[in-house]
């Protein structure tokens, strides 16, 4: 499932973020947070709350190492095209 969050400063995403994210490690679901290069390293600072056990089911992805999970999962550009149809 995507979701997008937004809202103003201080309006409780981040606090949102991470008990979602506990949530999902605890229910074993596999999470990905997507966040900009450039915002990859204070997020993962942020969430240093997690627990130890939660880089079994979480990561925090770029854009570009979400692409390399994706084409390693699917097989990337050594899969065939879709046709044109």
């Amino acid at each position: 499932m995507l979701t997008f969050l937004y809202g103003r400063p201080g309006s409780g995403k981040t606090t949102y973020i991470i008990e979602k994210i506990r949530e999902s490690v605890d229910l074993g679901k596999r999470t990905y947070l997507l966040v900009p290069e450039q915002q990859l390293f204070t997020t993962e600072a942020m969430l240093s709350s997690l627990p130890p056990s939660s880089a079994l089911y979480f990561e925090t992805v770029s854009f570009s190492r979400l692409c390399e999970i994706a084409f390693s999962t699917v097989g990337g550009l050594t899969e065939g095209s879709m046709s044109s149809g």
